[in-house]
Parts: structure tokens; sequence; C-alpha cells
């Protein structure tokens, strides 16, 4: 027997079919399709809506039920059945009804989204009953509709179709058939610049570079002393590339320093020379107006000093 819900008053009979609904689709979405078909049976029992018996026939479909699916579907007006009634005969091999399905009483869906789909199920009918030429028309227009439908490409070339995949899958088509906005690129207003590096920027530039090179050398290196070498080693080649970059960029002034002041200095300039230390021996023994004398040990060496050490020691 039927629930008493189900014969109460209107309002009570939509609510119900608006859960029956909600659950039909929800267990078509996890794919429980024998569930989807007990559900939708139910929903048009209660409400015999085009909608209801799009649900079923879907239901029907999923479950491999296509011969019910498409009894289900006779005599339907809305255009997502008369798609789903073609596509049922042409899974069953009637090629005829289907196309039938898609034309009679006008083109199914046309001017609407889905007319691509349904231009794209007469191909596949042209080409089943072996109407290449027209099928090859039915793909093309159904790519001008919508350029993501690779399998009418994948078709045509299939036919021996000549196609242009560049004039064919274009970016602004592809985005306009599906529901993105295409604006147009914006005109800089911000005029371009001409001036040219300052010496401050290029020598920022560097004083970052050099910064990079201390932290790099701080990770690498061995001991304390190795790292402070390389540290001075890599502060004296930032200046030197300091000073480069600054004498291009900037150009010569009265306030300009020299090149030359820029310039390392070299270990054999003048400026750079390293005095030489005056040590003096642990055998050299002073004199008596300062200035060394041989000690007795060197001065044994020599012919008769042995006499005069002697005596020097008495």
């Amino acid at each position: 027997g039927d629930s008493p819900c189900l014969c109460e008053g209107g309002g009570q009979q939509t609510k119900l079919a608006m859960s029956l609904q909600h659950a039909v689709e929800e267990s078509l979405s996890y794919f429980a399709t024998s569930n989807a078909v007990f559900l939708s049976e139910m929903l048009v029992r209660e409400a015999p809506t085009e909608e209801s018996k799009h649900l079923l026939a879907s239901a029907y479909y999923a479950n491999g039920e296509i011969h019910r699916a498409c009894a289900c579907l006779r005599n339907a007006t809305s255009s997502q059945n008369r798609y789903l009634l073609a596509l049922c005969c042409f899974k069953l091999g009637k090629m005829q009804e289907a196309e039938n399905a898609l034309t009679v009483g006008g083109l199914c869906g046309e001017g609407t989204a889905s007319e691509a789909y349904t231009h794209s199920l007469l191909g596949q009918i042209c080409r089943a009953s072996s109407r290449s030429s027209l099928a090859v028309e039915h793909f093309s227009r159904a790519l001008e509709l919508q350029p993501a439908l690779w399998s009418c490409y994948e078709s045509m070339c299939e036919l021996g179709a000549d196609v242009d995949p560049s004039k064919v899958f274009v970016e602004k088509r592809m985005m306009a058939a599906n529901g993105v906005a295409v604006s147009a690129p914006q005109p800089s207003t911000s005029a371009p610049s001409t001036s040219r590096t300052s010496f401050s920027s290029a020598d920022t530039a560097v004083n970052n570079d050099s910064s990079w090179l201390v932290r790099r050398s701080e990770n690498t290196g061995g001991g304390s002393q190795d790292s402070s070498s390389s540290l001075l080693g890599m502060q004296t080649l930032a200046g030197a590339l300091g000073a480069c970059v600054g004498s291009e960029n900037s150009s010569p002034g009265p306030n300009t320093r020299s090149s030359t002041a820029n310039k390392p200095r070299t270990v054999g300039s003048d400026s750079n020379k390293v005095p030489k230390l005056m040590v003096r021996s642990h055998d050299a023994v002073p004199g008596e107006a300062g200035t060394p004398r041989r000690s007795p040990r060197l001065q044994a060496h020599s012919p008769g000093s042995v006499r005069e050490a002697r005596r020097e020691g008495d």
C-alpha cells in the first residue's frame, strides 16, 4: 500500500518530492544506482513530471537498464529528455529513432549550450550509418560551439578530415564557451623610464651581492683564519665590482672621484710596500758604539782567534 504521507495535501507532496529528488541525485553522485532506481520510481509516482522522468531514466541508464530508460522517455518533450532518449536509442542500435528524437520538432537544444552535444551525437549517428561527410559537418559544428569537445576532433581525424588544431583549440574561444570572462588587456598608464641606473642603486646591488658572498663564505669556510681571508677576498672583489659598475653608469663631474681611487691596491705598489723588519740574531752581541760585532763563538773559527779569545777571557 501507499504511505499515508502520499495521500496528503499538495504542500506535503511537494516536500516529499523535493526530498526524494535530493536523495536520487545524491545516490547517483555516489554511484548507488540501484538505490537511485528505487527512489526515482517513487518520485515519478509522486510527481510524474519531465524532471522526475529524467531522473528515473538517468538511474536506469546508470544501472545498465537502457531498454527501461528508453521506454520511460517515450513521448518526451524537454530537450534533456529528447537527448537522453536519442542516446539510449543509439546505444540500442536504433539509429533512425535516435536521429528522429533529435531532429523532429526542431533541433534539440538549438540556441542553448546543449546544442553542441546534439551535433556531436548526430555526428556519431551519421558516422554509424555510413554518412561520413554529414558526420564531419556535425562534428565541425559541435567544435565551433564547444571547442572542448575533443571526441569530435578525434572523430574528424579518424574520418580523414583536414582539421587545423590551432584554429579549433583557441584559448579565448574555449574560455568564452565555458563561461569564463575574457577581459581585454589594460594599457599601461605609467611612462617608461629612460634614465640610466644611478651609482647609488648599482652600489646597493653590489652591496647586496657582497652580503650574499659574506654569508656564503661564512657557511662554507673551514676555520677562522680561512674564513677571514676569504671574507677579505670577497669584500675586495665586491668593492672592485662596485667601482666598475659605478664607472660605467655614472657620468664624470667635478665631484666625481678618480677611477684609480676605487682600484684595489696591489702588493707591488709604492703605497702598499711592507717595511722590512730588522731582526737581530740571537748570536749577535752589541759592540761599544752600538754596532754588532762577532761573538766569541763565531771568532773562534778564524785563524788566531783562539788565542785572542783566551786573552779576553782572562
